[in-house]
């Protein structure tokens, strides 16, 4: 009996400190959050009594993105040899965690590079901003037309906010090409044989009836984009771009005599081949500032005569080339008139 009593008495006094321990299980609780006073505590749950159910997983610290190379090729780069800039391109992978991404080579955003300017600075402008959300920064490099394609693309709007830190223009010809001018003015003085002359000069040089041709003959400077680090490099030797054809007030350029060599002959692509040039873009990219210019005056002075002199050679190369191809395109289409059998 007495044991009964006992174990009553026990059972009573279990029950009595029931609501005791549910304190001491609800103790880890903070107080509610109030929001009228931004209390900033949020603590993970210590008890089995909480609802775990709306918690968001744990992760793990965010990894940071890498940085976009885009290339932009030049006039009719898609159909021609494209290694000079590509090998350009991939030694930039050297000290920089890069992706390298080609305009053009997703359908989505096609590049014609015999098309009209406008429309593919327009499909440039697309892709950047398709590409963008995934990159910490996007730098443009472009060679030749690529760059009035990228100076249109800022025209149209294409900013530092779409991601945009460094543009490096290499022989790019900011202010509309005179060679492009020059052969457009043959064309239109060429009447019906028109097309004769324009498949003369597509066998010999570049097809130049065409809407990125006419396009070229007539561009203007866009200047410096706000926010975006622009650096123009050229060959003082480049008979294709001249000095006046790459002008563009307001922007860092730099140009540069040649190494011994083919770029001597060939200062339009030879540009892409230079070491200095290729320091100089990856250094733009790295550190998000134009190099500093050589202080050299007697180089400066001896860079700017060989350019002044190749661009008189440039621009008269290209009226005896143009007055060849009008001369030819005439002759065979005066030929073709008179024997339709050869048509």
């Amino acid at each position: 009996m007495r044991r009964l009593r006992v174990l009553l008495s026990s059972i009573s006094l279990a029950l009595a400190l029931l609501p005791a321990g549910a304190v001491v299980a609800l103790g880890d609780e903070d107080p509610p959050i109030r929001p009228e006073i931004g209390d900033p505590r949020v603590r993970p749950p210590h008890s089995a009594l909480r609802d775990t159910t709306a918690l968001p997983p744990a992760t793990g610290p965010e990894r940071s993105r890498r940085q976009l190379i885009l290339v932009v090729g030049g006039y009719g780069s898609e159909y021609r040899n494209p290694r000079p800039l590509h090998d350009f391109a991939d030694q930039l992978r050297t000290g920089c965690d890069c992706d390298i991404v080609y305009f053009g080579s997703d359908p989505r955003f096609p590049y014609d590079t015999l098309g009209s300017i406008d429309q593919s600075a327009v499909n440039l402008i697309a892709q950047i901003r398709s590409l963008s959300p995934g990159y910490d920064g996007i730098h443009i490099v472009a060679h030749s037309m690529g760059g009035a394609v990228t100076d249109q693309a800022f025209a149209h709007g294409l900013s530092a906010s779409d991601g945009v830190h460094t543009y490096v223009a290499l022989s790019v010809p900011h202010s509309g090409s005179n060679a492009a001018a020059i052969s457009q003015f043959a064309l239109d003085h060429v009447g019906p044989a028109r097309a004769d002359v324009n498949t003369v000069a597509r066998i010999t040089t570049f097809e130049a009836d065409t809407p990125a041709a006419r396009d070229l003959a007539h561009l203007r400077p866009v200047g410096a984009p706000a926010g975006v680090t622009r650096l123009d490099l050229r060959f003082a030797t480049d008979v294709v771009v001249s000095g006046a054809d790459t002008r563009d007030p307001g922007v860092t350029s730099r140009t540069l005599i040649p190494p011994p060599g083919v770029a001597w002959i060939d200062g339009h692509t030879g540009i892409l081949s230079d070491q200095r040039a290729l320091e100089m873009t990856r250094e733009t990219i790295r550190t998000g500032l134009v190099p500093p210019a050589p202080q050299d005056r007697a180089s400066a002075a001896l860079t700017s005569a060989i350019a002044q002199h190749y661009d008189r050679v440039g621009i008269a190369m290209l009226v005896a080339l143009c007055g060849l191809c009008v001369w030819a395109g005439v002759e065979r289409y005066l030929r073709r008139k008179t024997f339709p059998i050869l048509a």
